[in-house]
C-alpha cells in the first residue's frame, strides 16, 4: 500500500466516482426538471380545462338566475297590479261608505239640532209664561 502505483490507482477511482456521482446527480436532476415541467404542463391544461368548464357552468347558471328573475319580475308586477286595483276598489267602497256616514251622521245632526230649536222655544215660551203669571 505503500507503492505510488497503488496511490495513484486509488485516486483515479476517487475521481472517477466522484465524476460518476456528479453526472448522475446531473441527470437525476434534468430527469427531475423534465418531469416537473410536463407535470407542470398537464396541470396547467387541467386547470385550463377545469377553468372553462366551471366558467361553462357559471354562464348557465347565470341564464338560469336571468330566467328566473325576469319571471319573478313579471310575476310581482302582475301581483302588484292586482293588489293596486283591489287597493283602489277597497278605497272607492270605503269613501263612498264614509260618504254615506257623513250625510246619514248630517241628517241626524240636523234633527238634533231642529230638536234643540224646538226646545228652546218651549223653554222660553213656558219661561215667559211663568214669569208673566208671576208678575
Amino acid at each position: 500500500m505503500t507503492e505510488p502505483q497503488v496511490w495513484t490507482l486509488i485516486g483515479a477511482f476517487i475521481g472517477a466516482m466522484v465524476a460518476l456521482v456528479t453526472v448522475m446527480l446531473a441527470m437525476t436532476g434534468r430527469m427531475f426538471q423534465g418531469l416537473r415541467s410536463e407535470l407542470q404542463t398537464e396541470m396547467r391544461a387541467g386547470f385550463d380545462r377545469l377553468e372553462g368548464v366551471m366558467n361553462a357552468r357559471f354562464a348557465a347558471v347565470d341564464v338560469r338566475f336571468e330566467k328566473v328573475e325576469s319571471t319573478m319580475d313579471a310575476r310581482f308586477a302582475q301581483v302588484e297590479s292586482t293588489m293596486d286595483a283591489r287597493f283602489a276598489q277597497v278605497e272607492s267602497t270605503m269613501d263612498a261608505r264614509f260618504a254615506q256616514v257623513e250625510s246619514t251622521m248630517d241628517a241626524r245632526f240636523a234633527k238634533v239640532e231642529a230638536k234643540i230649536d224646538h226646545l228652546d222655544r218651549d223653554v222660553d215660551g213656558l219661561t215667559r209664561r211663568r214669569f208673566d203669571d208671576e208678575v
